[in-house]
């Protein structure tokens, strides 16, 4: 009974901190100014707003503590078909036991393999920054390495004047 209250628990501090730092590490990404060179850790909620920029640390707690959301969810159905069990097993006979293992495998498994596929798209995310440009304060990210029309590549001829 405890782990349902601890997942819910969790999930509730995760919201309240999303909604506090303006998203989450799976949603943003980590970008590298291609004019200087600086590293940016970008969250973001919506597509039509600009990414914010948060701290390394933020950006890490999020990660970490996002992961911990897949994980905790799969605790707290495991908790369910627990208290569950002797329900399934008392109307299903043997075949109870089956659905039961059955259900903790499948959810073990999504469980550890979508854990590790996020956290190596966040490690991939870390050493392949996205080219982004920061100009006055609103950082975009750049597609396909093209700096935006407003804003001419350093040294051209629109920049000159």
């Amino acid at each position: 009974m405890w782990i349902i209250v601890g997942g819910f628990v969790n999930f509730l501090v995760f919201t309240v901190i999303y909604i506090a730092i303006g998203g989450d590490a799976r949603n943003g990404f980590v970008g590298e100014d291609v004019r200087t060179g600086q590293i940016y850790y970008l969250i973001h909620t919506r597509l039509d707003a600009p990414p914010r920029n948060v701290s390394w640390g933020w950006f890490l707690y999020s990660h970490i503590h996002g992961l911990s959301i897949g994980i905790t969810a799969a605790a707290v159905l495991l908790a369910m078909l627990t208290l569950l069990k002797d329900h399934f097993v008392g109307v299903l006979k043997e075949s109870g036991r089956v659905v039961i293992h059955a259900a903790v495998t499948f959810i073990l498994l999504i469980v550890i393999v979508t854990t590790i596929l996020v956290h190596l798209d966040f490690r991939y995310s870390r050493t392949h920054p996205r080219p982004v440009t920061n100009t006055d304060g609103v950082i975009q990210e750049l597609r396909g390495g093209q700096l935006p029309a407003a804003h001419p590549p350093p040294g051209s001829q629109a920049d000159e004047r």
